[in-house]
């Protein structure tokens, strides 16, 4: 193409996408439809360019649909109240568990090390009374 027909078609689709919008709005007087009516029997083109901007408006909202769709399906849903206490709930049985464990192991390698310390306390004592 050459720049004049690039510019052609550019005027056209702005005509194009003008007419779609005004006629989208749903607000287009009497007259004004009777102008794109002539607009578009003036040229097979403008019909064309007119057909190619329904067709772009139509795969746009159905993009736009998807994406509505696929948000819809990602976000997270809200807890109800007894939700929200049963997960705290559970949260909290989790951490104390966790503690309780903790304080278990630290006392059994407190005991070890009392044994291990009262062990080599009692061999010593051995040890001194052989001497």
């Amino acid at each position: 193409m050459t720049e004049k027909e690039d510019r052609k078609r550019e005027l056209l689709a702005n005509e194009a996408a003008e007419w779609h919008l005004r006629a989208n709005e749903g607000s287009m007087s009497s007259s004004e439809r009777l102008k794109q009516v002539a607009w578009l029997k003036a040229s097979p083109e403008h019909v064309a360019e007119a057909l190619r901007m329904d067709a772009m408006d139509v795969l746009l909202h159905s993009v736009k649909l998807e994406a509505d769709d696929y948000a819809e399906a990602t976000v997270t849903p809200k807890l109800d109240r007894w939700s929200r206490w049963k997960l705290g709930a559970a949260l909290a049985a989790f951490v104390l568990t966790i503690a309780l464990v903790a304080v278990v192991l630290i006392a059994g390698a407190d005991r070890k090390q009392d044994r291990a310390l009262d062990d080599r306390g009692m061999s010593e004592q051995r040890q001194a009374a052989d001497q």
